[in-house]
């Protein structure tokens, strides 16, 4: 994550720990980190894949998706683990719209609100946003793109819910639903 306040939860860096910071992370987390163990990826989008590739560099390109948790699936599955457990990736809200299940995030200031939305799952109305939406298609991108993993989901989200119906219902009994239109057919 590029934004500064990201830099918050570390005051140095721990002997023993290696950190695995991608390329667009702020200068502020690697002024932190300075002396500790870092290696660096960068994140998998087509230019960078592209950009590597003419340069013929070994760099390391991992971790595709919209935030740092489905970037660290990519991750995760280039250094080899297969069995993930996955807390506080819900995609959804509290019940009353105010926040994200996995605690405030802060935003800019002069960002307008983002419309809360409620998407129906299950039988189950969740609040959420468009853009949680697009993390909870692109989990699931990721999911068919890395078919040997296999995920424990913790929590009473969205994400848990579609999870639950991913795995209750085989993939080829569900209907493709082309990516602009995934956000139309969860919100109600």
């Amino acid at each position: 994550d590029p934004r500064p306040h990201k830099a918050d939860n570390i005051e140095k860096p721990i002997d023993g720990v290696t950190y695995l910071i991608a390329s667009v992370a702020s200068p502020v987390l690697f002024d932190k980190l300075e002396g500790g163990n870092v290696v660096l990826w960068h994140t998998s989008s087509e230019h960078n894949q592209r950009l590597f590739r003419e340069l013929e560099t070994d760099a390391w390109v991992a971790g595709n998706g919209g935030n740092v948790g489905l970037r660290s699936i990519g991750l995760l599955h280039d250094l080899g683990y297969r069995d993930l457990s996955i807390y506080g990736m819900d995609c959804s809200l509290s019940p009353d719209g105010t926040q994200q299940w996995a605690g405030a995030h802060a935003a800019k200031k002069d960002q307008r609100r983002i419309p809360v939305e409620d998407a129906v799952c299950c039988g189950r109305v969740f609040k959420t946003t468009r853009v949680l939406v697009s993390y909870l298609a692109s989990f699931f991108d990721i999911k068919r793109a890395l078919p040997d993993m296999s995920f424990t989901m913790y929590g009473d989200g969205l994400l848990q819910a579609a999870f639950k119906l991913y795995v209750e219902t085989p993939f080829t009994e569900i209907p493709f639903i082309p990516e602009n239109e995934v956000a139309d057919v969860l919100h109600r």
